[in-house]
């Protein structure tokens, strides 16, 4: 914002930039420009992730476009080590803010992408996280149950946010995940 046209300064800023170009039909694509203010979404998201990790045999993971979401970020990702990179299951997708915050629980399609356009709708004030499936990375180990998976949510919010309160909300499948995860906080 407010910085004006940057053009890529690396050879890894340029690779990431000329995928951006061709998925989101974007001309000129600069170093601080964001991807979602570009037009992108998690459909588009994905096939750039996708050809990312194609050319770069890095796989990161989706909810970073969230917390790296320019150019310059995403580079500066890829060229990271992988190991340092997490698959946290908790996305800060709009951290700040006063209001209770509230946790959204990814539907089947296992990413939290689509969130992002939601938060961008709602009070400034309102944090808003996403809660994501263990196993994305090809790595971990998925969860079975969905008694398991609400255990190791209410685990990733309890370690970021001890005392609550909580608003819970899950999108599709989520809502299942949601409404047990309401169960345990409960039975707590």
């Amino acid at each position: 914002a407010g910085l004006g046209y940057q053009a890529p300064r690396t050879d890894v800023e340029k690779m990431v930039a000329d995928i951006w170009t061709e998925y989101l039909g974007v001309e000129k694509i600069g170093v601080y420009d964001n991807f979602f203010e570009l037009g992108g979404h998690s459909l588009i998201a994905v096939q750039v992730m996708t050809r990312i990790e194609k050319e770069t045999g890095k796989r990161l993971p989706l909810a970073a476009l969230f917390e790296t979401s320019t150019v310059e970020k995403l580079a500066l990702m890829l060229e990271m080590d992988g190991k340092s990179i997490t698959w946290d299951s908790l996305v800060p997708i709009k951290p700040k803010g006063t209001k209770m915050p509230l946790y959204m629980v990814h539907g089947a399609g296992l990413n939290v992408l689509l969130f992002n356009a939601l938060a961008m709708h709602m009070d400034d004030d309102q944090p808003v996280y996403g809660l994501q499936a263990k196993g994305l990375d090809g790595v971990e180990e998925p969860l079975g149950s969905i008694e398991e998976i609400a255990a190791h949510y209410i685990d990733s919010i309890m370690k970021q946010n001890p005392t609550g309160p909580y608003a819970l909300a899950g999108y599709s499948f989520g809502g299942i995940i949601a409404y047990e995860m309401a169960r345990q906080f409960e039975a707590l």
